[in-house]
């Protein structure tokens, strides 16, 4: 159970809902109990957020990452939201605490 996504990400599926867009962080850890857990294939994103320019759409998305890789964001840019929920497990290997994040992207 400490090393299982399954909590985490039944608050995750709480909270967001089928029509919302969700995200993981690059490949920066083994997401397969996320994408089984959430029920449906989750996309992934290369960046936190896209500040975009001029009139560019903006939509709101939710964005899954390790905490450690929020934890260097964060150092790189202060405006980086604080996340919405934190995972109490570790995942499979033991060593990566998740987070989950309501973020901007730039709407193609």
């Amino acid at each position: 159970e400490a090393m299982s996504s399954r909590p985490f990400m039944s608050q995750v599926n709480q909270l967001i809902g089928p029509a919302d867009r969700l995200y993981l962080y690059r490949a920066s850890f083994n997401s397969d109990q996320v994408v089984f857990y959430r029920g449906r294939p989750v996309e992934t994103l290369d960046r936190a957020s896209t500040y975009t320019s001029g009139g560019a759409r903006e939509a709101e998305v939710y964005v899954i990452m390790t905490q450690r890789e929020w934890l260097r964001l964060r150092k790189l840019n202060a405006h980086l939201p604080a996340p919405l929920l934190r995972s109490i497990a570790t995942g499979p290997e033991g060593d990566t605490p998740l987070v989950l994040l309501k973020s901007r992207i730039e709407d193609r």
